[in-house]
């Protein structure tokens, strides 16, 4: 997958907040699951986008991209995808996920199996000093 390079993606995403992983439903069984980790997406222009697993509102260095796994978006066809990659002590990969909803303040994601939705945070604009380098 090409990083993205169409700017109607910002009608959809903000670069200026930060998503927060709120729910995640199993989509075989449609059941949710009880227990998930939290994470956060960051996006960036360029198509970047990092995973974050933690965040401390009150650390500016929390936000930094040297702490995130790396990944891109692209929206092509009027579909945004996201591709991350996640480390796991039995190896990592990339997962790939399509956005399937949206709302004022919230994204909804469907994977292989997985439909996870984030809710959009604010973050001070004094924070927005970082720039990935992947």
């Amino acid at each position: 997958m090409k990083p993205n390079s169409n700017d109607l993606v910002y009608k959809i995403i903000d670069t200026t907040k930060l998503y927060k992983i709120v729910s995640v439903v199993n989509l075989p069984d449609g059941k949710p699951l009880a227990n998930f980790n939290t994470s956060y997406l960051k996006f960036y222009g360029n198509g970047k986008v990092g995973t974050f697993y933690t965040y401390d509102e009150h650390d500016i260095n929390s936000l930094n991209p040297e702490k995130s796994d790396i990944g891109i978006y692209s929206y092509t066809k009027e579909v945004l995808t996201i591709q991350t990659y996640f480390h796991h002590v039995q190896g990592g990969g990339f997962v790939k996920d399509r956005l399937q909803k949206k709302t004022p303040n919230t994204l909804e994601f469907v994977g292989d199996e997985l439909l996870t939705t984030y809710i959009a945070l604010d973050i001070p604009d004094k924070w927005l000093i970082y720039k990935p380098d992947w």
